[in-house]
């Protein structure tokens, strides 16, 4: 596997390649937008290929869906390369949240072990997310990575709120693939973030018999269970005390486990 380059370099690239896509955006048709169009693909595909270690269903996922064009009509191809546009936009915008959560994780997670004065792991009963299946991005490695440090390290709070933001980004990404580019079911535009978890847990709700396809288990429970966990984090994360016991912790540990490779399942399964 080639080495990736690293998450500050990818987003200086990745802001870039937006200024691109949207000077384009602004530019008439005609056959030479048509092949900035078409260089700017290969651009894409090839920052892809340098960043993630799951480059290759990232592309598939990138490539446009197949068009019928009806024999005997003319094609709208001004419409079609302004849709391509607008999905290479939004697919770098998925990317650069992305890098920017694993940025984010990792500064959390440097800010809590500078805070304490605990010089060693005291946990050694095995790992607290235990995920054997393929993740769905480099971004899971690196959350599930800090959530383990974090209660290896006693840092119990952390786990819990790394834990909450793993089971939304799993929510969001399985949103993305449901609604593709129907973005406004996961993401405000204009605001230039995700909606909030109680809102992304609503969406959720509404395609769970679509889901069961994919994951005959799934049930409005489950939503339940999500949110429950949420609501948990969510109170102390906003506590001006925050004291979580490891034997808290440990309560939450297999239900957190369940939930993790379930969602996880419904990505993978998704085409």
């Amino acid at each position: 596997m080639n080495e990736k380059i690293s998450p500050e370099i990818a987003l200086k690239r990745l802001e870039n390649l937006l200024k691109d896509v949207k000077l384009l955006k602004t530019e008439s048709y005609s056959v030479d937008s048509r092949e900035k169009k078409n260089l700017l693909d290969t651009r894409i595909k090839s920052f892809i290929r340098a960043v993630f270690t799951d480059d290759e269903a990232k592309i598939k996922d990138y490539l446009p869906r197949a068009r019928i064009r009806v024999s005997g009509q003319r094609n709208d191809f001004e419409g079609e390369h302004r849709q391509d546009l607008n999905r290479m936009e939004n697919h770098l915008l998925g990317f650069k949240d992305e890098l920017e959560l694993i940025l984010e994780s990792k500064d959390d997670f440097n800010d809590d072990i500078s805070s304490t004065d605990i010089p060693y792991a005291i946990n050694k009963e095995g790992k607290y997310v235990n995920i054997k299946t393929t993740v769905p991005n480099d971004f899971y490695h690196e959350l599930i990575e800090l959530i383990n440090k974090s209660y290896d390290y006693g840092i119990y709070p952390a786990v819990l709120i790394f834990s909450r933001k793993l089971l939304e980004n799993l929510i969001i990404d399985i949103l993305k693939k449901y609604y593709r580019n129907d973005i406004g079911k996961y993401y405000i535009r204009n605001q230039g973030r995700f909606l909030g978890f109680r809102n992304l847990l609503e969406n959720f709700g509404e395609i769970i018999e679509d889901l069961k396809s994919l994951e005959p288990t799934l049930n409005k429970d489950i939503v339940r269970k999500i949110g429950s966990f949420k609501d948990t984090a969510n109170s102390n994360a906003h506590s001006l005390v925050i004291n979580v016991s490891k034997d808290e912790i440990d309560s939450y540990k297999d239900n957190l486990n369940y939930l993790v490779k379930l969602l996880i399942k419904i990505i993978n399964d998704q085409s």
